[in-house]
C-alpha cells in the first residue's frame, strides 16, 4: 500500500512538473482573446467609471480589448460569483469593491462565493474618503444639524447606497451606530441610479464616493456636509471631518483588480505590469484626480495583506451594528 502510495505522489508530481511548460506558453501567449472586466455596479457609478479609465489603455498594451461588463445586483454579489466561477484564465477578472471582497461576508449567511480563497489579488489601484452630501434643497446646512434633527425623528431620513453592502451602506450604518440615530437605508442598483433619487430630492443623504459626488458638489446640485476620511480633503479644505462630529468615525473606500484563485502566475504579473503601467500614465491619474478620486496603485502582496486587515475590520464594525442581510 505504502508503494502504491508513493508511485501515486511521484505520478502527480510528474504531471504537474509537466504542466508547467504549457502554463509558460499560455502566459506567453496571453491574451489570444478579448479579457472580461466584470464590474458589480451600474453604468455611471464610480466603480464602472474608474473601470472604464483603465479600459483602452490597458487594452492598448494587452493587444486585445478589455471588455467591461456591468453585472449589478446584491451588493456586487452576482458578478463576484462569476468571477469565482469563471476559467482561472485571465480571460475574465473583476474590479473588485471592499463590499464584494471584504464585506459581504460577514453580511450574508451564505455566499456562493469566499474572497478570501475563491480570488487572488492583482493590483488595488485607488482609494479614497467619502463624501456626505445633501441635496441643494435640503435644510439641513451642517452635518449637525442632519444628526440632531434625525436623533429627534427615527426612521424619518433615508440614506441612499449603491446596494446592501457597499461601502455607502457601512459607511451610513456606522454612522446610525456612533451617532445614536435610525436613518433607514434604501439600497440601489448602483451609486448612479441611487444619485438620481438623491438629485430629486427623493433621499435625504448619502455617503458616495468622491468620483459620483464631485461634480454635482461643484455644480452646485449637492451640498458637501462632511468626509469621511481622517484628514482635510485636498479639493474641500474647508468641509468637516465626520470624525469632528462623531469621535472615532473614519471610512475610506478602495478599488482593486482580482482574478480567480488558480490563475496561473505569469498571467498575474502580466495583469500587474499592465495595470501598474496605466496607473502611472499622468493623464489617466489626471482623469482620476478630475472625477474626485486618488490613483493608489499596490502589488500582489501588498493588497493581499490590505485584504486581510480590510476583512478583519469589516467583522468587527458589522458585529458591534448588528447588521445582516438575511
Amino acid at each position: 500500500m505504502r508503494m502504491i502510495k508513493m508511485r501515486l505522489l511521484v505520478g502527480l508530481i510528474a504531471m504537474a512538473i509537466g504542466l508547467l511548460p504549457a502554463l509558460a506558453a499560455a502566459a506567453d501567449d496571453y491574451p489570444q482573446r478579448p479579457v472580461r472586466l466584470l464590474v458589480g455596479f451600474g453604468s455611471g457609478g464610480p466603480t464602472d467609471v474608474i473601470a472604464r479609465i483603465f479600459q483602452n489603455q490597458a487594452a492598448d498594451i494587452l493587444g486585445q480589448p478589455l471588455v467591461v461588463e456591468n453585472r449589478p445586483g446584491s451588493g456586487g454579489n452576482i458578478a463576484a460569483e462569476m468571477l469565482a466561477k469563471a476559467a482561472p484564465d485571465g480571460y475574465t477578472i473583476m474590479l473588485g469593491t471592499p463590499g464584494q471582497l471584504a464585506v459581504n461576508r460577514y453580511l450574508y449567511s451564505s455566499l456562493n462565493y469566499d474572497p478570501a480563497t475563491d480570488f487572488v489579488p492583482i493590483a488595488q489601484v485607488t482609494s479614497a474618503m467619502l463624501n456626505l452630501v445633501v441635496p441643494a434643497e435640503s435644510p439641513f446646512e451642517t452635518l449637525e444639524d442632519l444628526l440632531a434633527y434625525a436623533a429627534e425623528n427615527p426612521g424619518d431620513l433615508a440614506f441612499g447606497s449603491a446596494g446592501n453592502g457597499s461601502t455607502m451602506h457601512i459607511g451610513g450604518e456606522m454612522l446610525n451606530v456612533m451617532a445614536g440615530t435610525d436613518m433607514l437605508h434604501v439600497p440601489y442598483r448602483g451609486s448612479a441610479a441611487a444619485n438620481v433619487d438623491l438629485l430629486a430630492n427623493r433621499l435625504d443623504l448619502m455617503i458616495d464616493s468622491q468620483s459620483t459626488t464631485v461634480p454635482h458638489i461643484r455644480s452646485g446640485k449637492l451640498r458637501l456636509l462632511a468626509v469621511t476620511g481622517g484628514e482635510p480633503h485636498q479639493d474641500f479644505p474647508d468641509a468637516p471631518l465626520i470624525g469632528d462630529v462623531v469621535p472615532g468615525y473614519e471610512l475610506t473606500t478602495w478599488l482593486g483588480f482580482v482574478a480567480p484563485a488558480g490563475t496561473p502566475q505569469p498571467i498575474l504579473d502580466r495583469l500587474y505590469e499592465v495595470f501598474a503601467v496605466v496607473a502611472n500614465d499622468p493623464k489617466v491619474q489626471q482623469q482620476v484626480r478630475d472625477i474626485g478620486s486618488n490613483l493608489y496603485l499596490t502589488d500582489p502582496e501588498a493588497f493581499a495583506a490590505h485584504l486581510d486587515s480590510e476583512r478583519e475590520r469589516a467583522e468587527g464594525v458589522i458585529r458591534e451594528a448588528g447588521i445582516s442581510l438575511d
